[in-house]
């Protein structure tokens, strides 16, 4: 009985997509008026594939919620093969309520993509992650959340554009209810 009851509080999701699309700037050519340019637009046919999966897990004082995204692209026309792509994107978040309006939260994402090594060889796959913490102040009507940690961004053709830095964010939400509230 213990087992179902502990069951109860975790949700899992997971989509799946596939399909074709257009793109007609494949190989991603900046195109300035009036400027001469190396590269004009190459478009392209190409294959689509996303996976996505989702956990919630809540106790009586916290959540954990982790995602993971995961996907490519194929593209047929082979003057753009070297865009082909495979990317994932994982987010983590365990939060934890400490009185009735305040929340504390562990926070880590992490994204890469990674590309064909093809000639012509455009490159412009990236990885980054941060970890963070974030405070919460909720209150029936909203929440207001302070975040802090670090980020760092890795841009693979070339280390020049690297960077590590501290980061900070402040956001409101502000809830409507229509109807009976419960609280």
């Amino acid at each position: 009985m213990l087992s179902l009851a502990a069951l109860a509080v975790v949700r899992f999701g997971l989509t799946l997509s596939l399909g074709p699309e257009y793109d007609s700037n494949a190989n991603r050519a900046e195109v300035v008026a009036n400027a001469d340019t190396p590269d004009t637009p190459t478009g392209s046919f190409l294959l689509r594939g996303t996976a996505s999966g989702r956990l919630v897990w809540r106790t009586d004082n916290s959540t954990l919620r982790i995602s993971v995204d995961a996907g490519g692209k194929v593209y047929f026309n082979p003057a753009v093969f070297d865009q082909d792509v495979f990317a994932i994107n994982i987010d983590a978040e365990e939060r934890v309520r400490l009185t009735r309006f305040l929340h504390l939260a562990v926070v880590g994402d992490y994204y890469d993509s990674w590309q064909l090594p093809v000639a012509p060889y455009r490159a412009r796959d990236f990885r980054s992650g941060a970890p963070l913490l974030r405070l919460y102040f909720v209150d029936p009507l909203g929440e207001v959340a302070l975040t802090g940690g670090y980020r760092g961004f890795q841009y693979k053709p070339d280390p020049y554009f690297d960077f590590q830095a501290a980061q900070a964010t402040a956001y409101s939400v502000a809830r409507l209810v229509f109807g009976k509230s419960d609280e």
